[in-house]
């Protein structure tokens, strides 16, 4: 698969990442698309695989214009932006959901947008299917300074909310948009990585799972609760645990 940009050229009004953190099955037509529909003398592409697992055939497609990092062990998706921003040769960043499909010229409204007004700190497209209600969740443009005095110790995984927690604007640019296949903000549970179910286990899944149970005690035909119990116990049969 080629992006159509070159390691050759020094620098890039964008870098655009994409960090898989697990399995996606809409991962090969998110850089697909990234690639079909984007300028290729503007961007270049860095993908970090945070050990993400099942992504081997996508990764081994990959033509020698795009910079993978690969991690043997995860770091965590906060970690895997740093690692992608400190190989970008772009004025701005911007970050891609492996969800996520990106429509016909949606880079260039993001970028005359961070450089022409200087008020707006962040930029992301208008996105259709995001039931978050976060469209800047799924695609978010920033420059590479403001990224790098966002990404210190403690540093949130939302990138608006740290930029509004600064004080910074957030700004939707309706000439551009994208498609997130997976509303929620989620990967599908048969996707899950090991990853995500070690992390699930340690905390909101965990709860979740103690919230069906309760629930079930009070109504053992409570339809949610055993929805929740059915996917928790297929997720971690598929990744060799029991429990739920």
């Amino acid at each position: 698969m080629s992006t159509g940009v070159t390691a050759a050229a020094a620098t890039f009004p964008a870098t655009v990442v994409v960090v898989l953190t697990g399995p996606d099955p809409w991962a090969t037509q998110c850089l697909c698309a990234v690639a079909d529909r984007t300028p290729a003398q503007l961007y270049e592409f860095v993908l970090v695989d945070d050990a993400s697992g099942g992504n081997d055939e996508l990764l081994a497609a990959l033509d020698g214009d795009v910079t993978v990092v690969r991690n043997a062990a995860p770091v965590g998706l906060v970690s895997a932006r740093a690692q992608a921003a400190a190989r970008a040769l772009g004025r701005t960043l911007v970050f891609v959901e492996p969800d996520v499909e990106v429509g016909d010229g949606w880079l260039e409204p993001l970028l005359a947008a961070i450089e022409a007004q200087p008020s707006v700190d962040a930029v992301h497209p208008s996105v259709d299917g995001d039931a978050t209600g976060s469209a800047a969740a799924a695609v978010i443009a920033v420059s590479r300074e403001l990224f790098q005095s966002l990404n210190g110790p403690g540093a949130a995984a939302d990138l608006a909310d740290a930029v509004r927690l600064r004080g910074g604007r957030v700004r939707c640019e309706p000439r551009s948009r994208a498609r997130r296949h997976h509303p929620g903000g989620g990967e599908p549970p048969r996707a899950l990585s090991r990853q995500a179910v070690d992390l699930a286990l340690a905390g909101r899944l965990a709860e979740a799972v103690n919230a069906a149970h309760l629930a079930i005690d009070d109504d053992p035909n409570d339809v949610a609760a055993l929805t929740v119990l059915t996917t928790v116990a297929t997720a971690l049969a598929a990744h060799g645990r029991t429990g739920a």
